[in-house]
């Protein structure tokens, strides 16, 4: 198969493009329903969505493992990987500071955590890297690795 790194960088763009048109739009709109951070990662996970999938519809209609989403064995233990990556990466981070008292925890009484919170926190949280992981490795990352 013939590589052509102009149709791939064409294709790339007009994904980017796409996501930028459509966070533009659909981010103040989650602003005014969820507030700033709400809007921030779910008008971020559905703008990388619709973009991904018009890049996918005007370009020949592929299907979702050509941007990486395909569930098998090797994901589930990538997504496990990732969960215990982070884990580790965070309490790299955080295990000294406290221990050598640069750093410390304290109670914020503004916080009022309740079973809302503890819903609502993990599934933004998810939201915002699902749009990550979509607009990053998702179509344009893979039209670009697969033709360059």
């Amino acid at each position: 198969m013939r590589r052509d790194p102009l149709r791939a960088a064409i294709q790339a763009g007009v994904f980017l493009l796409l996501y930028v048109v459509a966070v533009y739009v659909l981010g103040p709109l989650a602003m005014l329903v969820g507030g700033y951070l709400v809007g921030l990662t779910i008008g971020s996970l559905i703008a990388a969505a619709l973009a991904t999938a018009f890049a996918m519809a005007i370009f020949g209609g592929r299907p979702l493992i050509d941007v990486g989403l395909h569930w098998n064995h090797l994901s589930r233990t990538n997504v496990l990987w990732g969960i215990a990556g982070g884990a580790a990466a965070a309490t790299l981070v955080l295990v000294p500071a406290v221990l050598f008292h640069a750093a410390h925890f304290v109670a914020s009484p503004e916080a009022g955590a309740n079973w809302r919170t503890l819903l609502f926190v993990p599934l933004l949280l998810f939201c915002g890297a699902a749009g990550e992981e979509l607009l990053f490795h998702g179509f344009a990352f893979q039209v670009l690795l697969r033709e360059l």
